[in-house]
């Protein structure tokens, strides 16, 4: 992984995990992914991404209940 700082909105930020090495166990960490969105799908309140990067592949999960995350989707 490189420590090559992005920048988003003017703000600089580094990814601290890879798409493709997530596991369970970093379920409910905070984490700053990097890479491309490939699909968005929504199924009532949830939005489902798939966002991959050279590492492979993660599916987030978007509950409607979160307005201004939700709304960076529609």
């Amino acid at each position: 992984m490189t420590d090559t700082p992005a920048y988003h909105f003017g703000e600089e930020w580094k990814r601290t995990a890879q798409c493709g090495k997530l596991r369970t166990g970093d379920d409910g960490n905070e984490v700053t992914l990097a890479g491309w969105v490939r699909k968005v799908r929504e199924f009532g309140d949830l939005t489902f991404l798939d966002m991959w990067d050279r590492s492979g592949l993660v599916q987030l999960v978007v509950e409607v209940g979160d307005k201004e995350l939700h709304k960076l989707f529609r």
